[in-house]
């Protein structure tokens, strides 16, 4: 007989309600961590109530697909993580009949949204266009949902918050701007990164710098590299929300 799991009661991390409930959420997706990861990195988790832990799930689980057929399978950064995406829509790799149909539609799913064209498409994410010194027949796309890429990148500023700073919470009204922008975008402000107060690596798969203002604690930047393709910037402002570069996204 299974015994049953207690309550562990709390704030969750992401909405920063008190809660009967909480689960533990991994920062970075724990299915994202690629096959080159050491095994003596640890798999960093916050507290998180069940709800967001389960909006944060299917977020992660459509960008992985959706992601991981454009990366490159022999990428250090990325060893393994395509083929499981593929994994993921292949409905012989089932374990039940429940779970073959999921795989079988999540697969008709993608294919619609497949587009193929002659020419690059427009509004591609930043690091994901045409790859120098390929040459290419047609251009195939998917869709990705910019929602999608805003609730990952906030959950990873408030999850490595948690982590970083003794378990500190940003309240659920902070301004947390996330952008998905072009390395020249922010020009000189890229120079505050290569001299950065902290530059975390949670394996090849993970790479995160972060500036604090010198004279702001509630003020910060981070540049975030994720599989070794997908780049998310995030400004963060308690007090005051983000102006600066709010009109900087693309």
């Amino acid at each position: 007989m299974a015994r049953k799991r207690k309550a562990n009661p709390g704030v969750c991390v992401h909405c920063c309600k008190e809660v009967d409930d909480r689960d533990e959420d991994h920062v970075f997706p724990r299915s994202w961590y690629p096959d080159t990861t050491p095994a003596n990195i640890e798999k960093w988790t916050v507290p998180s109530c069940i709800p967001c832990n389960r909006t944060h799930g299917k977020v992660e689980e459509r960008l992985l697909l959706n992601l991981g057929i454009c990366l490159a399978p022999g990428a250090i950064a990325s060893a393994g993580v395509s083929e499981r995406a593929l994994r993921s829509i292949q409905p012989e790799h089932a374990k039940n009949p429940r779970d073959r149909r999921l795989r079988a539609a999540r697969r008709q799913k993608l294919l619609r949204e497949i587009t193929i064209s002659d020419e690059p498409p427009d509004g591609v994410l930043p690091n994901f266009g045409p790859q120098e010194g390929l040459v290419y027949d047609k251009y195939v796309s998917t869709r990705i949902h910019q929602d999608d890429l805003r609730i990952l990148g906030r959950k990873i500023v408030r999850g490595m918050t948690y982590k970083l700073e003794s378990a500190r919470l940003l309240p659920e009204n902070d301004a947390i701007e996330i952008f998905h922008l072009h390395d020249q975008d922010f020009g000189d402000l890229l120079a505050l990164f290569k001299a950065g107060e902290r530059s975390i690596h949670r394996g090849p798969g993970f790479v995160v710098d972060r500036v604090v203002h010198a004279d702001d604690a509630a003020k910060s930047l981070w540049f975030m590299t994720i599989l070794g393709r997908l780049k998310i910037w995030s400004a963060v402002n308690v007090n005051d929300g983000i102006e600066a570069a709010s009109g900087s996204a693309r």
